[in-house]
């Protein structure tokens, strides 16, 4: 009966450990510590987000219970030009400072709050989207598999992800200028997965986190082979 409760105790304990492992708080860039940024507060907030939208889509998945999601065809990086998001999953959003003439963009980041594996019986239809330039991209994956749950978004520059130490605090919002921003988002699994875009601003030692949606509102797409 001894053995048998120490073993039980030993399978808890290893089940408490990757329950925390699933909610691995990432770090911002420069190894600055997510939580040193504070929760937006929209009167007080350093920048406005505004018209956020999904583009490059391909279409829609159609399950058995006629519900649909989005889904977006997974793709290999270091092959592929990212910059052409015909068949991505992409937000665009514009950002512009608020209570100062210059801000800094630390980092943005993509949490995943869930993954289910691929369903089966399902029908895909397409629906082709116009290829905008100039995009952000981040590869997310099963928080399970990847052992964490938050995934930094590098630049794209003439097609290829820059990920070999630029640093997104280079680039700063001016008042009066609304920023552009599309941030590809990739799969390293395939399945369906709910998420939020984060962005991590700064202005001198003033550090906030805004979320282009939250926990309670996530983006959920279908990510394909």
């Amino acid at each position: 009966m001894k053995y048998t409760l120490e073993y039980i105790n030993t399978i808890l304990i290893v089940l408490c450990i990757l329950h925390l492992n699933l909610f691995l708080v990432c770090s911002g860039a420069n190894n600055q510590d997510y939580d040193d940024y504070k929760a937006r507060t929209p009167a007080f907030s350093l920048i406005e987000v505004f018209n956020p939208k999904w583009v490059g889509n391909a279409g829609f998945a159609c399950f058995a219970d006629s519900s649909t999601i989005p889904f977006a065809k997974i793709i290999n990086p270091d092959i592929t030009n990212v910059s052409d998001l015909t068949e991505a999953c992409a937000i665009e959003f514009y950002i512009e400072p608020r209570r100062t003439s210059v801000v800094n963009i630390d980092d943005i980041i993509i949490e995943v709050y869930s993954f289910n594996p691929m369903p089966p019986n399902m029908s895909l239809e397409s629906t082709l989207a116009s290829t905008p330039a100039n995009a952000f991209y981040a590869e997310i994956d099963n928080p399970i598999l990847s052992q964490k749950n938050c995934f930094e978004a590098n630049p794209i520059i003439d097609g290829k992800v820059i990920n070999n130490g630029f640093i997104l605090n280079n680039i700063y919002l001016k008042e009066d200028n609304p920023e552009p921003f599309i941030i590809r988002v990739n799969a390293r699994t395939p399945g369906i997965y709910t998420f939020s875009c984060i962005i991590l601003a700064r202005y001198e030692d003033d550090k906030e986190r805004i979320m282009i949606n939250n926990r309670e509102n996530p983006f959920r797409f279908l990510f394909i082979n």
